[in-house]
């Protein structure tokens, strides 16, 4: 599930078909002066330097934010405002190694600055490391409980531990004080979808809609709402209506060809899920939906290769299938190894799966 990166003001402050789910937006935030730092101890000139920094980078004009941050430091090193938003800057050209460094020194400076915590738990989240973002999180909450992107970012990262009445209860709390608040509305609605609420999802991301048609994320997510409801010419025209105003939106367009396959139009939805390999070699969920059909259709040369990319690129049922594609073209040895990198990383979230495969493999240790 893919995040992407926003950054926000604070008050004066800167074996089946495969459906994708994503996350929303996370929340960064670029400072002028944070309120638990001394302005008398920091130069006037700092404090200038930041702030007009603040107007080019909200602005985007990178390159002139950087030079009058770097410029607030010439004056006062150890002011942590202008290295928490050179942070920002750097996850923008992407370099989440710099942002991390800049993160952790404005940290370093002021233990109580609540907005660097709340990047630095961006930091960890973006690469998996879901405690260390929790304690981020919970740690700028314990500063500001009023935090709202900090919170709304602690949901999110409850939600990707599958910790989902926990997450829930955090975005319930971002709506209590801010009713307004987009994403934990669709939050909320994805924590319906996970957990199996399909009717409660599909109300909810359909009254952000009414309230705001342009939302790509709520569109998007209904359309696999839809879909799961087995409601595919529905679903087909959301996610359409998607890839008009997201063309490169390589999800969206396989998840069309789900809803294509799933209408008996399989020869247009391999066209679809080719079309998306060819922009994306490794797309997991295309290259899993082609060696799906191919190993239907007896094709099991091709099968075994798409499920292979598919499971190197991280979808884990894709080493599963590359076994049994394997192991019905003979090729024992080959299937063995599928089968013990899929249980070496199945984790038992895939018990069905996982018990056919120990199968296979005494299977296999016996005839040979």
């Amino acid at each position: 599930m893919a995040c992407v990166c926003s950054v926000w003001k604070r008050g004066i402050a800167g074996g089946c078909m495969i459906l994708i789910f994503r996350f929303v937006s996370f929340a960064l935030l670029v400072t002028i002066l944070f309120s638990c730092s001394s302005a008398a101890k920091i130069q006037k000139r700092a404090i200038e330097h930041n702030a007009a920094g603040v107007t080019h980078l909200n602005n985007n004009n990178l390159e002139l934010a950087k030079a009058r941050f770097e410029l607030a430091l010439e004056f006062n090193d150890k002011f942590p405002e202008p290295y928490n938003n050179l942070g920002v800057i750097s996850l923008r050209k992407g370099d989440a190694g710099k942002a991390f460094w800049y993160f952790s020194r404005a940290v370093d400076i002021n233990p109580d600055f609540a907005e660097a915590l709340n990047n630095l738990g961006w930091c960890h989240f973006s690469k998996n490391e879901y405690s260390n973002a929790e304690i981020k999180f919970k740690a700028a909450l314990a500063i500001d409980p009023d935090y709202t992107a900090a919170r709304y970012n602690l949901a999110s990262t409850l939600a990707g531990q599958n910790r989902y009445d926990e997450a829930r209860e955090q975005a319930i709390k971002v709506l209590e004080t801010t009713p307004e608040d987009k994403n934990a509305r669709l939050l909320l609605a994805l924590l319906d979808g996970w957990t199996d609420k399909k009717a409660n999802a599909l109300t909810g991301f359909s009254q952000i809609l009414e309230d705001d048609p342009s939302n790509q994320e709520a569109g998007y997510n209904l359309g696999l709402m839809l879909l799961s409801l087995g409601r595919f010419e529905e679903a087909c025209d959301r996610f359409r209506s998607t890839l008009e105003r997201q063309p490169g939106n390589l999800d969206a367009q396989s998840n069309l060809g789900v809803c294509t396959m799933n209408m008996g139009f399989e020869e247009r939805a391999v066209e679809i899920f080719k079309k998306v390999v060819s922009f994306q070699k490794d797309h997991p969920q295309s290259r899993f939906n082609l060696g799906q059909i191919d190993f239907r259709n007896g094709r099991l040369d091709s099968a075994l290769e798409h499920f292979s990319i598919a499971a190197e690129a991280g979808y884990l049922p894709g080493f599963f299938w590359a076994g049994e594609s394997a192991r019905s073209l003979e090729k024992h040895g080959l299937a063995a190894g599928y089968y013990s990198k899929f249980l070496a990383v199945s984790g038992n979230n895939y018990p069905v799966e996982e018990q056919i495969a120990r199968r296979r493999l005494e299977t296999i240790k016996f005839f040979r």
